[in-house]
């Protein structure tokens, strides 16, 4: 509050209206009391009173705010993205296809999830993944991929296609067919049953497996089952047949496999592979 008393009663005041600017002197004596040159007394009386009745003064400064101050939040980390790439969109036969991942937002550090179409599970293979891959006709491969971060948090799944090259090979559809082995000639439906006829002799070929992926060919098909001489030349024994395993690896396409068997009653597969191809594939 300011002490009336020590101001000095000669006055010299601007006083402002609603309307306008107005010059007066005057000297204050005491409330209701003041007078000047120039002045009403509605402008002395509003002098009075604010000598009388001064308003606060909000300290201003470092140190003399009243307002607390204001926190500002840190920045919400921005969403987990990711954008995926591939070395080529076109492939043929057994082809390395290289695909990459590319992170941005979320909170690092990250783990990126690919999966190939037809694998059967996520592969933790980083920014890059590399898988070799047959196409033909108008066949197709995706990649899909996801990203997980040390908040955990997880991207949208993103993914690629791979399309076949034009003018690729069309292939086969499936394993069934005929084809021309190292050991004769092998005859199996598309579930890998038939038989093979080599040196006059018949071999009954029973599927027990038929499952895709043979280590990095993810499209290749993989047969394993057994075989057993059913018939032969003149003095054929059957109770002395040969039987044994296979193991044949076809390619994507199905024009042809590789493989192993084995005899009994050892069963130790041989070092030698057979072989097949056929003919009746684009």
């Amino acid at each position: 509050m300011f002490n009336r008393s020590s101001i000095s009663r000669n006055l010299s005041v601007l006083a402002m209206s609603v309307l306008g600017l107005t010059f007066c002197t005057g000297s204050g004596m005491g409330s209701g009391s003041n007078s000047g040159s120039g002045c009403s007394p509605s402008d002395m009386q509003l002098i009075d009173d604010i000598l009388s009745n001064p308003s606060p003064v909000t300290p201003t400064g470092t140190g003399g705010s009243t307002t607390p101050p204001v926190s500002t939040p840190p920045a919400a980390a921005a969403p987990l993205t990711v954008n995926v790439g591939a070395s080529t969109l076109t492939a043929g036969m057994n082809e390395t296809v290289t695909f990459t991942a590319t992170v941005a937002g979320g909170t690092p550090p990250y783990t990126v999830f690919w999966m190939l179409a037809d694998e059967s599970g996520w592969d933790p293979a980083g920014n890059t993944f590399v898988r070799t891959i047959s196409l033909s006709g108008a066949q197709t491969k995706t990649a899909y991929c996801q990203v997980g971060d040390a908040a955990g948090n997880y991207s949208d799944l993103a993914s690629i296609t791979i399309s076949a090259k034009p003018g690729a090979p069309t292939g086969c559809n499936d394993i069934g067919g005929t084809y021309t082995s190292t050991y004769g000639t092998v005859v199996i439906d598309a579930n890998g049953n038939g038989t093979n006829v080599a040196w006059g002799y018949t071999d009954t070929l029973t599927a027990t497996s038929l499952t895709p992926g043979d280590g990095a060919c993810a499209d290749c098909m993989v047969l394993t089952g057994t075989w057993a001489t059913t018939s032969g030349p003149a003095g054929f024994d059957p109770a002395t047949a040969n039987s044994g395993s296979i193991r044949w690896v076809f390619e994507p396409g199905f024009k042809s496999f590789s493989g192993k068997f084995s005899y009994d009653p050892n069963t130790h597969w041989q070092a030698d592979f057979w072989s097949g191809s056929r003919s009746d594939c684009n």
